[in-house]
């Protein structure tokens, strides 16, 4: 059996956790998750095991997961049904009880009455049921992706500018492999059981510092452009999003607006052993 089990990496943040966990670690002793084993070919031919598994199929997990040393568990997809998905998945840790879980949560202002669709009731739970399971863990939650932003917000933002609602509210950011980075480090270092640890980038930022960011990337003027809630819905509607992704994704922006990702954090810069990537340089890199 693997000493490292990474679920999600056919997915982009688990697929940059392989990529840096086997920068360490020989890929004899990683194995991945997926439900279409046919998508990790390209990791099976780096010499990394292939488990197929399916978070809807409980005893695939229990399978999955049994004698493993060290997991790292990425949450469900968004919009596919996540709450049975994620009570198998604890369901499967308690019965497999691998020695040590690194979950990747999402974050939040504790104390907030902002509640996210399928997202933070899920996490909220997740997270107890993962810490009362007797199982090593560490729980990180992660803030919205910096490489994330220029879809959040439409795609084409040289074209379209920055066009958001609410009030002008800060919120952190973290590159993705930046996180992928950590995942490997929490899953080869010591000293992290039980801990929780909210990763971004230890600062916080408005929508309006982001379009400014973006004129200096561009080198043109990306306007910041402030619309009603509905407005955002239709634009993304015309644009060719469903009414339910167009709502799912205001959510989020709503969310962002109002502060619920704003309180930044060093444990990142720690894990790491550095500074994260910059909102710049990831802005540059997307290009």
């Amino acid at each position: 059996m693997a000493k490292y089990l990474v679920t999600g990496a056919t997915g982009n943040l688990g697929g940059l956790t392989v990529d840096a966990l086997l920068k360490t670690v020989p890929a004899t002793e990683v194995a991945v998750l997926a439900r279409n084993p046919a998508k990790a070919k390209t990791l099976e031919n780096r010499g990394v095991k292939v488990i197929e598994g399916d978070y809807f199929d409980c005893e695939s997990l229990v399978k999955a997961f049994d004698g493993v040393d060290k997991l790292l568990l990425i949450g469900a997809v968004s919009l596919t049904n996540r709450p049975p998905q994620h009570a198998n998945m604890i369901k499967a840790i308690e019965s497999a009880r691998p020695r040590h879980v690194v979950y990747v949560g999402f974050h939040r202002k504790e104390g907030s009455e902002i509640r996210l669709r399928e997202v933070t009731e899920v996490e909220i739970k997740s997270e107890k049921d993962l810490a009362n399971s007797g199982v090593a863990y560490t729980i990180v939650r992660n803030p919205l992706y910096a490489n994330a932003f220029r879809q959040l917000l439409g795609g084409n933002i040289k074209d379209d500018g920055v066009r958001a609602f609410g009030p002008e509210g800060r919120t952190t950011y973290a590159n993705i492999r930046d996180l992928g980075q950590s995942n490997a480090n929490l899953l080869t270092q010591t000293g992290h059981e039980n801990k929780i640890y909210d990763l971004n980038s230890g600062e916080a930022v408005t929508l309006r510092d982001m379009a400014k960011l973006w004129s200096e990337v561009y080198g043109k003027t990306i306007p910041y452009i402030h619309w009603t809630k509905q407005e955002f819905i239709e634009w993304r509607i015309a644009k060719g999003l469903s009414l339910e992704q167009a709502e799912y994704t205001a959510a989020f922006l709503n969310a962002v607006a109002e502060g619920e990702f704003s309180e930044a954090s060093n444990a990142l810069q720690t894990i790491l052993g550095r500074e994260s990537t910059s909102l710049k340089e990831t802005f540059a890199a997307d290009l």
